[in-house]
């Protein structure tokens, strides 16, 4: 009995004992991990349209960071002075995180770009032009760029706001979504859109892209980059090719995100199913996969080259043109974000040579005018060579412009027949989720996922699935205005332009000045000061009218007339202009009437029946020809003479009488 009592004891002391040990490495291992921070922010209270997942969107995330052992400060619908009250306190706090330490952002709401700028909006905004735009939006280089200022290791930020809103008007003649960003060292920049492009509202309970960040934070073994990469795929799945997330990295040592099951207590947490089998499969060599494969495998590089081999290798692929399409948008992106950056004649015009109808080309052209250059380049011009970027071929910029600039992305995305490669099928917890209640105007609601299940134990349960549609689609139609309303002049054709495409005014048109008549086979005078000359064509000032005159009548055997002047008519003075005479030029060709018929009544007669008959030969009218009256020249008229008072005349003083002395006598002499 003792013994038993003392086994029993011993077993309890021993259990005891392991759970200090797992306790004690626990708390350890927790103090030994970097400190990780993150600010997660939603905008969904638009005027209008509001967003319909941003909210639950940024509550998925938000509660996914949390898992994760990120520090969260969470808002909902703040405005721009309370967002950039908030993004100052969050510098703070993650500048206290150390050189070690990890910070993410992520914003979800409605966002555009703007001559190159990428413009978040925050609640309150009044948009009513486009300029109120640098005035109430929220332009995300400013932040990004504290951001990137940090001293800590890992800074990651995330937009999901490239969606199609009616505040894409504002800025209808540029580009859609979000503009192509430059990669900044020590940060990961990531959109939910390629760049150019906009992805349709979500009619699910949640976006693609979050439901991909929540199952791709909580993959284990994982870098931050090969995170993303696989959330490409995953969305683009979910969205069958409307919506691929496009990414940036300049980290130089990514981490990996684990999740605190199995990471923190260093319990080994099992791959997904067929995990080995994709990564043996991302080893093979491009030819040897199958069309299919080569296209996700495409997708996930997300590159240039990478879409342009897929092409080369699989031209017939269903979903070859589409590819031919993205790769004709993320060229035109490329080009466009090397030409702001050089900021010269030369790279604009340049641009505009390759895109004259690019989402661009309005604002090259306004930038071109900032600088006092002319639309179009000189003879000598030679354009712009970037070594890392080749010159579009002819027939991607028709593909560009069919699809990219007429915003007819659906008429090139075919369904998949079957899942993308090189990923497992999704949580089903995820994709089924349900939309969670909402908690307040100013707080993110509360979302749980597998009711307690947390961590890697989510991705347990996998299926191929796609979430329901709980909304009807919403598509907000956003008309670009053609490219040219401003007044075409003649264009001077530089090396390499061509002729004008068919119904697109020509990139080089030069304004004429307001309120000038300019004359048959004369140039149109430019209107901006320090504009380049061009090579044979010479500014002209506005010149006055001369009247019209007759046709002159084919040249005969008889003498020619010489017309004299009309008698000057009696009250006109000498000298003043003798107004036009209007001659009718003489009928040479007979205008063809054709009879309407008896059942077509004359247009200009209504109920009037013409009998039908032989065709009758009408002479057309004279053409009216309207003087155009000379303006009298200037007459000069010398300045009024302006009399000026005379001085009075100089007149000598009266001349004063002065009494001669008087003249001493003589004294008699003294006896």
């Amino acid at each position: 009995m003792i013994r038993f009592n003392l086994s029993a004891a011993l077993l309890r002391m021993a259990v005891l004992g392991i759970a200090a040990l797992l306790s004690l490495s626990f708390h350890a291992h927790a103090q030994s991990q970097p400190r990780r921070v993150a600010l997660v922010v939603g905008f969904s209270d638009y005027a209008g349209t509001p967003h319909p997942t941003a909210l639950q969107d940024a509550g998925l995330v938000s509660q996914t960071l949390k898992q994760a052992g990120f520090d969260v400060s969470e808002a909902a619908n703040l405005s721009q002075a309370e967002f950039r009250t908030l993004f100052r306190d969050f510098l703070d706090k993650a500048g206290a995180a150390g050189t070690e330490g990890t910070a993410v952002v992520y914003l979800s709401g409605y966002g555009l770009q703007d001559d190159g700028e990428n413009i978040l909006v925050p609640m309150g905004a009044r948009l009513r032009q486009r300029a109120d735009l640098a005035i109430d939006g929220l332009r995300l280089s400013d932040f990004l760029r504290a951001l990137a200022a940090l001293p800590l290791r890992e800074k990651i930020a995330i937009i999901d706001a490239a969606y199609q809103h009616p505040l894409q008007s504002l800025v209808a003649d540029g580009g859609r979504g979000f503009a192509l960003a430059e990669r900044q060292d020590g940060l990961l920049l990531a959109f939910n859109q390629s760049p150019g492009q906009a992805a349709p509202l979500p009619r699910t309970g949640y976006g693609h892209y979050a439901m991909a960040l929540a199952e791709g934070f909580r993959e284990p073994g994982f870098q931050v980059n090969a995170v993303f990469d696989r959330v490409r795929l995953r969305v683009h799945d979910l969205s069958q090719g409307a919506e691929t997330p496009w990414h940036v990295s300049g980290l130089a040592s990514p981490s990996m995100i684990q999740p605190l099951p199995g990471g923190a207590l260093g319990i080994p947490v099992p791959p997904a199913p067929g995990e080995q089998d994709f990564a043996a499969l991302r080893q093979r060599p491009l030819a040897e996969l199958s069309p299919d494969e080569d296209y996700a495998r495409a997708v996930e590089i997300d590159t240039i080259a990478a879409y342009e081999g897929f092409v080369k290798r699989h031209p017939q692929h269903a979903q070859a043109r589409k590819v031919r399409a993205t790769i004709a948008a993320r060229r035109e992106a490329a080009f466009w974000q090397r030409t702001r950056k050089a900021n010269n004649e030369r790279a604009y015009w340049t641009y505009l040579k390759h895109y004259p109808r690019g989402q661009h080309a309005r604002e090259a052209q306004n930038r071109l005018e900032r600088l006092s250059a002319s639309m179009a380049p000189p003879a000598e011009f030679q354009e712009v060579v970037y070594d890392d970027l080749l010159a579009p071929p002819a027939e991607e910029i028709e593909i560009f412009e069919q699809v990219v600039v007429g915003e007819r992305w659906e008429d090139v995305y075919v369904p998949f027949e079957r899942p993308v490669a090189f990923l497992p099928p999704p949580p089903v917890e995820i994709i089924e989720l349900a939309p969670p209640p909402r908690s307040g105007p100013r707080l993110l609601p509360a979302v749980v996922i597998g009711a307690g299940v947390v961590g890697a134990a989510i991705l347990a349960n996998r299926a191929w699935r796609r979430p329901q549609a709980v909304r009807p689609a919403y598509v907000q139609p956003v008309v670009r205005p053609p490219l040219g309303p401003r007044p075409v002049g003649p264009r001077p054709v530089g090396p390499g332009f061509g002729g004008p495409r068919p119904g697109v005014a020509p990139p080089g048109a030069i304004r004429p000045v307001p309120g000038a008549q300019v004359l048959p086979g004369t140039q149109v005078p430019l209107t901006r000061p320090g504009a380049i000359r061009q090579p044979g064509v010479q500014p002209v000032r506005p010149a006055i009218a001369a009247p019209q005159t007759a046709p002159t009548p084919p040249r005969t055997s008889a003498p020619a007339v010489v017309p004299t002047q009309p008698p000057r008519a009696s009250g006109v003075r000498p000298g003043a202009p003798v107004p036009p005479r209007v001659v009718t030029p003489q009928i040479t060709n007979p205008r063809v009437v054709t009879p309407r018929g008896p059942n077509r009544p004359d247009i200009r007669q209504p109920g009037f029946q013409r009998p039908a008959g032989p065709t009758i030969m009408r002479p057309a009218p004279p053409p009216q020809i309207r003087p155009v009256a000379r303006p009298q020249p200037p007459q000069f008229r010398p300045p009024p003479q302006q009399v000026r008072p005379q001085a009075p005349a100089y007149r000598p003083p009266p001349p004063q009488f002065r009494p001669p002395p008087p003249q001493a006598r003589p004294q008699p002499p003294i006896m």
